[in-house]
Order: structure tokens, then C-alpha cells, then sequence
């Protein structure tokens, strides 16, 4: 968890808000949202190194809720994050239909 949310978590926001992380604001926006959008791969595909079907192997957690959370925020197209990341492709599937998850995107889609 913590290394979600002190990692995955903070490029995601360099990556959206990447004006804020600087005092020139939008005449950096661009370089901190590139560094922020590679990181976030990168952390990504760390972890998704580890996964065994879950983060903790196979015993599903909260950190698996998370990870599935965060992993949505990518940027560009899933089906290219997934291409690259299949192990990560396989969590979302299994995260997904936990009827919990699923109540949750339902919830949130309204």
C-alpha cells in the first residue's frame, strides 16, 4: 500500500496536474507530465512483476483494490497498457468481477 500511494499514486498526479509541480506552472506542465506518465509505467510494471495472481500472491487484498483503482488512471488506451503488462491485465480481470469491485463501478458510474 504504501508503495502505491507514495509511488504509482503521486506520478499519477504529476501526470494530471503537472502544473502544480512547478512555480513556472504550464511552461513545464509538459516535461513533469511526460517524467509523471513514465514513471507511472514504470511502477506499474514493477509491481506487476510481483503479482501472483494478487499482490500478495494469492491471497487477495485491499492493496489489490488499489492497485486495480490506480491502474484505471492510465492515461492513454488500457489495451495498450494491458499489451504490455499482462500480468497486470490478468489482475484487473480477476479485481473486476469481485462483486464488491463490480458494485463499487456500478455505484460510481451513475
Amino acid at each position: 500500500m504504501v508503495f502505491l500511494s507514495a509511488n504509482v499514486y503521486e506520478a499519477a498526479l504529476r501526470t494530471y496536474y503537472s502544473a502544480r509541480y512547478s512555480i513556472r506552472g504550464e511552461a513545464d506542465a509538459e516535461a513533469i507530465r511526460e517524467q509523471g506518465t513514465a514513471d507511472f509505467c514504470a511502477y506499474l510494471r514493477l509491481i506487476s512483476q510481483g503479482l501472483g495472481p494478487y499482490v500478495l500472491g494469492a491471497d487477495y487484498s485491499i492493496a489489490d483494490v488499489y492497485l486495480y483503482m490506480l491502474a484505471s488512471w492510465y492515461p492513454g488506451e488500457k489495451t495498450e497498457l494491458y499489451a504490455s503488462l499482462p500480468k497486470l491485465q490478468a489482475h484487473a480481470k480477476l479485481v473486476s468481477v469481485r462483486p464488491a469491485v463490480a458494485k463499487a463501478e456500478a455505484d460510481h458510474a451513475q
